[in-house]
């Protein structure tokens, strides 16, 4: 993540809520990461722009190379992720600059900002790829994901983001409770 003057950038998962605030788009596009049943790629998820620029390529398909696939949403029978889970849309993303606010925190487990001085960017939902997959980031995903457009459809191997939840052998039983799904905040200060 690059710091700008007096700017700062981070991923905003619900494209339509910048309307109305103060954050500018700095790139609007598809969450993709690697497949979700290979072991190599990255271990993040990106924001792809939906007008890359290439240099030079080679068109023959190599298997040695790193592959980037669309992420998309499961988790059926969470309300939050039902609708884009039943549609098999992927997730819709963007790069977000807050003027004036040179810090950003996503925190896990909660839904709100540390005290009043952040501003609170979104909340949403912790997700990550579920525990039979490769290991990535875990992320904030907005409370009301959007699928990105002509992506509907059953892809095997996509990229994969599932609801995070609270265990009791890792976590303390209080004040965690095992089995739920836990919550999240972008802020900025």
């Amino acid at each position: 993540m690059k710091k700008l003057p007096m700017l700062h950038q981070f991923t905003c998962d619900g494209v339509e809520m910048i309307v109305g605030t103060t954050l500018s788009l700095y790139i609007r596009g598809i969450t993709a990461g690697a497949n979700a049943f290979q072991k190599g790629g990255g271990g993040n998820f990106l924001c792809m722009p939906n007008n890359p620029i290439y240099a030079t390529t080679e068109d023959a398909p190599n298997n040695d190379r790193a592959k980037l696939r669309a992420t998309g949403l499961f988790g059926n029978l969470f309300p939050p992720f039902q609708p884009l889970y039943d549609s098999r849309e992927d997730i819709t993303c963007a790069v977000c600059r807050a003027p004036r606010r040179s810090t950003v925190l996503m925190v896990p487990g909660r839904n709100l900002c540390p005290t009043e001085a952040w501003t609170l960017e979104y909340q949403g939902y912790l997700a990550a790829p579920r525990i039979t997959l490769e290991r990535a980031e875990f992320i904030c995903v907005d409370n009301s994901p959007e699928g990105y457009p002509g992506t509907a459809g059953h892809r095997p191997g996509h990229s994969e983001l599932h609801p995070v939840e609270s265990e009791c052998e890792g976590l303390p039983c209080e004040p965690y409770v095992a089995n739920h799904e836990l919550t999240c905040a972008v802020c900025t200060i």
